[in-house]
């Protein structure tokens, strides 16, 4: 059977205290990071993380999985179901301010508001 993210994130977790330093390491970054684990490939992600690419391998190892593409393949079913999710516009209630839908920033006097951290902001040329 599958495992599915939920699953995966719990086995590492549990893991983390039993696994090399430079393995947790890259274990946390995947973790902090899911969507970074369909978006880029192995060796950036080891990068990113300041680990090489071989311990990810073995983290992958280590829990029990025989390729980093079965990790992808977990991360990136959960994309494809926030993907249909924004498509049937249950996409997390995102609200974007006035005029949202359209396309449009909304105008104050003319000039375009910015929403940034639950505030209007105009926008001066």
């Amino acid at each position: 059977m599958k495992m599915n993210l939920g699953e995966f994130q719990d086995k590492l977790l549990a893991a983390l205290p039993d696994i090399p330093a430079q393995a947790q390491r890259g274990g946390r970054y995947v973790l902090d990071h899911p969507d970074d684990v369909v978006i880029y490939s192995m060796r950036e992600i080891a990068e990113r993380a300041g680990v090489s690419p071989a311990t990810l391998v073995r983290l992958v190892n280590l829990l029990g999985s025989a390729k980093w593409s079965e990790i992808r393949l977990i991360h990136s079913d959960i994309c494809v179901r926030r993907r249909r999710l924004y498509r049937s516009g249950a996409g997390g209630g995102r609200q974007r301010g006035p005029g949202s839908g359209s396309g449009n920033l909304p105008l104050a006097q003319g000039k375009p508001v910015a929403y940034r951290g639950g505030q209007q902001r105009r926008r001066d040329p």
